[in-house]
C-alpha cells in the first residue's frame, strides 16, 4: 500500500491522515509541539459518520527524520511565505507525489521549487472540522476532496491518491482544471472566512440575516466575475447551491476566525489578497472584497503581498 507523510497535524491533516491510517496505509505525521502527545495517544476523530481511532502513529517533529513516503499531503496553513516550502526541501526525496490540501490561490506555484521534479497536485477539501487538542479532531460535516494535477506531466500521480482516499471512505473527485477548481472553492471561502472573522459570526448566522446574506452574495458574485474574466467559468446557479448547502451547516467557526481569535497567522493573502489582485488585473472591479481585504490586513497586522506569486 502507498505510504503517506502528512505535513501538518491540525484538523485537516489529522482527519485525512487518520482515515488513511485506519485503512491500512503507513502514515507519518509531521508536526511540532503536539508530537509527544501523538506518540502517546495517537489520533482520534469524533464524527457523526463514525469515529476513527488510530491509537499508535508514527509522529515526527524533524523533517530530516521522516522516512521516505510515496505521497506527501500538505496540510499546514498557507500563510506567506508558504511554510510548507522549507519543509518539503528537507523531506526525503523518495516521495513520488506532493498533494497540497491548502486553501487559496497560487499554492502550487509557491511550492514548485521545493517539490522539484516530483509530481505536484492540489487537493481542495470540502470539510468542517475542528482541532480539539493534540490528535483530537471533531468532524462536523463533509470531507470530499477535489484533486487536480498542477502540470500535465503530473496527472499520472493523481488517480492513485484519489483511489486511496475513496478506499478510506473519503469521496474524491479528479478534475482537469486545478486553477478553476481553486476559484470555485474561493466562491465560498472568500466571503465566509473574512466575514465570519470580522463580524464574529458563524456562516449560518450570516445567512440568517438579510444584510448578511446580501454581503455574502456580493462577494461571491465578485469572485465569480473575476474567475469568468480569467477563463474559469462559474455559473451563478453555483452560488445559489453553495448558499443552500451552507444553510444546513451546524454552527461552527471558520478556520480564519479561529486563527485570528487565537492570534495565529491567517490565510488572508491566498484567500482574498490574490483573488482581488488577479481580478483587478483582469479588469474586474471587486470593491467589497477589497474592503474586506483591507480590514483583515488591519485586524491581523499583515501587509499586501509585494511580488505576488509566479
Amino acid at each position: 500500500m502507498r505510504s503517506y507523510t502528512v505535513l501538518g497535524t491540525g484538523a485537516v491533516g489529522s482527519f485525512y491522515g487518520a482515515k488513511l491510517a485506519a485503512a491500512g496505509h503507513p502514515v507519518r505525521f509531521l508536526g511540532r509541539s503536539d508530537v509527544p502527545a501523538l506518540r502517546r495517544s495517537g489520533v482520534r476523530v469524533t464524527s457523526r459518520d463514525g469515529d476513527v481511532v488510530v491509537p499508535e502513529v508514527q509522529a515526527f517533529d524533524d523533517p530530516d527524520a521522516v522516512p521516505a513516503s510515496d505521497v506527501v499531503l500538505v496540510a499546514v496553513k498557507a500563510t506567506l511565505p508558504n511554510p510548507a516550502a522549507a519543509t518539503l526541501f528537507r523531506l526525503a526525496g523518495g516521495t513520488t507525489a506532493v498533494v497540497s490540501l491548502q486553501n487559496g490561490l497560487g499554492i502550487e506555484l509557491d511550492l514548485e521549487d521545493a517539490v522539484g521534479s516530483r509530481p505536484l497536485a492540489g487537493g481542495l477539501c470540502f470539510i468542517a472540522a475542528n482541532r480539539m487538542g493534540p490528535g483530537q479532531v471533531e468532524h462536523l460535516l463533509g470531507g470530499t476532496v477535489t484533486i487536480a494535477a498542477h502540470r500535465p506531466e503530473d496527472r499520472g500521480a493523481v488517480e492513485p491518491v484519489a483511489a486511496d482516499l475513496r478506499a478510506a471512505g473519503i469521496e474524491a473527485v479528479v478534475v482537469e482544471d486545478l486553477v478553476g477548481a481553486r476559484w470555485r472553492k474561493l466562491v465560498w471561502n472568500a466571503p465566509f472566512n473574512p466575514l465570519t472573522t470580522l463580524l464574529d459570526r458563524t456562516p449560518t448566522d450570516l445567512l440568517s440575516s438579510p444584510d448578511g446574506e446580501a454581503l455574502v452574495r456580493i462577494v461571491m458574485d465578485e469572485v465569480v466575475a473575476a474567475a469568468d474574466a480569467l477563463g474559469h467559468s462559474i455559473s451563478h446557479g453555483y452560488v445559489d447551491g453553495l448558499l443552500a448547502i451552507t444553510r444546513t451547516f451546524p454552527p461552527y467557526r471558520t478556520s480564519m476566525g479561529l486563527d485570528v481569535a487565537a492570534g495565529r497567522p491567517a490565510e488572508v493573502e491566498v484567500i482574498l489578497g490574490r483573488p482581488v489582485a488577479e481580478g483587478k488585473a483582469a479588469g474586474v472591479a471587486m470593491p467589497v472584497s477589497e474592503t474586506l481585504l483591507r480590514q483583515l490586513r488591519v485586524v491581523t497586522g499583515t501587509t499586501a503581498e509585494v511580488a505576488g506569486h509566479r
